[in-house]
């Protein structure tokens, strides 16, 4: 068809000119997209521009049978074509021959439609065969502008209650990372539940009627993300207070694909606002002090192999603390292996401006620690026997012996307390830290051994009257 009845049709009809089913290479032609589809994508070639397709391109096939000559071209990249039909620039063509997209300059755009440059190599190369080529189908517009997920074989679960922005900013840093995320909400009052919505997350709602753990919630978001898609490879989970970097994901599931006795991957965490309170900067200090490399234990967050998850059955619910850890030795027990990346993870936003907050997370830690050593406090293990032992003395036997001893020996037995001051000295010059951080955190050693053995002492008091403790909230 030429030019001239090409115009005709148009004006006779309002349709626009169909294009041949083959292109013939001649030393000028226009390049129009007449099919869309996914994998290889079908182009066509005609004197006349074909457009009303709004398209992304991630290959391309240029089929010429006998006389033309058939062509794969790779990765040409369309941004938009309109409705209109105008003409475009004729990119040159000097042999037939091995045609490719010129990738590293800007397509050129003509009006409502994209004009393809292509340059020829002139060496010559072996011309693809119909074998070679993969099958097409056939893909909608809309579908074909949608993101594209780069882990489709990973899920995501985040955690949360009223989180507020913090939840926005989780969600919307996984978000293209995965088709599968999972938000479960634990009772939040802030609209959380909403706002997952619209970020387009699944939302399990936890019955509250049921005493809530973080462990409990990420069995629930696990059992619904294999609902959703049960041949997933991995999932992370990540807690709703936290903003994932960008990479990550990619980073951890490429280590687990090289390393297939590794179960669980986790990385490097830093607090968000260090500098907004003290009690900021001290969780900001923790998390750059925990070891890479492989490691005993993982944080919250963290990425893991849904065949080792399955294996031991998932979190123990009914901890209310201290979860990941406990998963980690099961799992290790089963023979996987746990590895900390020197990779940023995660931006977290502990939120503490108080001290009665900071005091009630050390009051959680000892809760732990008690738990911990009384489930897995047997050689080889020793979980966090020493932490535990460490609370015991420094904030219940030293304090206790000062006090029987000043009933005994009267006041001048308080002189005995020294041993604190003496102990933050000596943490605090052991510091490699600045000095305001090496004192700050100095101080906050020796007073949270008093929090943690109350923790301790509330988890004696549950296991003895045989109590599910609640959760320990400290924002």
């Amino acid at each position: 068809m030429n030019s001239a009845s090409a115009s005709r049709r148009i004006k006779g009809n309002g349709r626009r000119p169909a294009c041949r089913p083959t292109a013939r290479v001649e030393r000028n032609i226009n390049f129009g997209v007449d099919h869309v589809s996914t994998g290889h994508w079908n182009v066509t070639g005609c004197r006349e521009n074909t457009t009303r397709h709004s398209v992304r391109f991630f290959d391309s096939v240029l089929r010429t049978p006998q006389s033309t000559m058939q062509y794969s071209l790779s990765r040409i990249s369309v941004l938009r074509l309109g409705a209109e039909h105008k003409q475009c620039p004729r990119p040159n063509l000097r042999r037939l021959a091995d045609v490719r997209p010129i990738l590293d300059s800007p397509t050129e755009r003509c009006g409502n439609t994209v004009a393809i440059d292509a340059q020829v190599n002139n060496s010559r190369s072996t011309l693809p065969t119909a074998d070679t080529i993969a099958p097409t189908r056939t893909e909608s517009t809309f579908e074909a502008l949608q993101p594209r997920q780069a882990l489709p074989g990973t899920g995501v679960v985040a955690i949360g209650r009223n989180e507020g922005d913090r939840l926005k900013r989780c969600l919307e840093s996984v978000r293209t990372k995965s088709p599968y995320v999972v938000y479960v909400d634990s009772g939040s009052s802030d609209g959380s539940v909403g706002l997952g919505r619209e970020l387009g997350a699944t939302v399990v709602e936890l019955d509250m009627r049921t005493p809530f753990t973080a462990a409990r919630a990420r069995n629930e978001g696990f059992r619904r993300l294999l609902e959703l898609k049960d041949s997933l490879n991995y999932v992370f989970f990540v807690d709703g207070d936290c903003e994932v970097h960008p990479g990550w994901l990619e980073k951890a599931t490429s280590f687990l694909d090289q390393h297939a006795d590794v179960g669980v991957v986790w990385g490097r965490l830093r607090e968000q606002h260090p500098e907004k309170s003290v009690y900021n900067m001290l969780c900001d200090l923790d998390w750059q002090d925990l070891p890479t490399g492989e490691t005993r234990i993982c944080g919250g967050n963290a990425v893991m192999r849904v065949g080792a998850l399955k294996q031991v059955n998932g979190y123990r619910a009914d901890l209310i603390c201290g979860e990941e850890p406990e998963l980690c030795i099961r799992l290790r027990k089963a023979g996987w292996r746990i590895w900390c990346l020197n990779e940023s993870m995660a931006l977290h936003d502990v939120n503490l401006h108080r001290f009665g907050q900071w005091w009630r997370r050390s009051v959680r830690s000892g809760y732990a620690y008690a738990q911990g050593s009384h489930l897995h406090g047997a050689a080889p293990e020793w979980h966090w026997v020493f932490e535990s032992r460490r609370a015991w003395l420094w904030g219940l036997w030293i304090p206790v012996a000062v006090m029987i001893l000043t009933a005994l020996l009267g006041w001048p037995a308080l002189i005995l307390l020294v041993i604190y001051p003496f102990q933050l000295v000596r943490v605090a010059l052991a510091g490699t830290r600045t000095r305001r951080e090496n004192w700050w955190r100095a101080g906050a050693f020796v007073v949270s051994k008093f929090p943690e053995a109350l923790g301790q002492l509330k988890y004696l008091s549950d296991r003895c009257r045989r109590v599910q403790s609640q959760l320990i909230e400290y924002k």
